[in-house]
């Protein structure tokens, strides 16, 4: 067959054989890059950027106690500020919160996060609002009883599930990369295989 045909046409052949290989290479790897890409896009927006404001959450809530701590000390004339960033404090974190629960979340993921939910609830209509109530109220012994009796416990409860979020956050990004490093294994061998 290759014998008949002449050597022009024997190098458009050839030519193009490499062309198409060259070809289903470059389209193999365009696949693969994007596979890549997907797989950092998933990390970033389901799980840095929940991470993220899984830290946010906690971080006002640590600040809310902290600002009732050292309200408990301070002048009474600068209280009723405090406990108005207390107040905002407690719309900013229910905004993240509501963010955070806008993205993918794994059915464990919300379980674990309605469990937060209720827990957050729980530690601010039960200990933070009446703690703030009694500081402004004057009645600094009382907060100080809220403070150290209800909040303490309430907190431990807001905090277990949280951690359990950021702990799964981790897990599903770690995942993710294994799935990702599987792939870029698996595609590597076809690759030099093909050339």
């Amino acid at each position: 067959m290759f014998k008949d045909l002449t050597i022009k046409a024997r190098l458009i052949f050839m030519i193009a054989i490499l062309s198409l290989m060259a070809v289903l290479l470059g389209g193999s790897g365009i696949f693969g890059l994007a596979s890549v890409n997907g797989s950092l896009k998933t990390v970033y927006e389901d799980r840095l950027i929940a991470m993220g404001q899984l830290d946010q959450v906690i971080r006002i809530v640590n600040h809310n106690q902290l600002i009732l701590a050292k309200s408990l000390s301070m002048d009474t004339n600068q209280v009723g500020q405090e406990m108005d960033t207390i107040g905002k404090n407690i719309e900013h974190a229910s905004k993240v919160w509501a963010e955070y629960m806008a993205t993918y979340l794994t059915s464990d993921e919300k379980k674990i996060a309605q469990e937060f939910e209720a827990a957050r609830k729980n530690f601010v209509n039960e200990g933070l609002k009446p703690a703030m109530a009694a500081m402004r109220a004057n009645d600094s012994k009382l907060a100080a009883d809220i403070l150290h009796a209800k909040m303490t416990p309430l907190y431990q409860k807001v905090q277990d599930p949280l951690n359990a979020l950021i702990a799964l956050q981790l897990d599903e990004a770690k995942k993710e990369y294994e799935q990702s490093q599987s792939f870029f294994t698996k595609f590597r061998i076809f690759s030099m295989s093909a050339v």
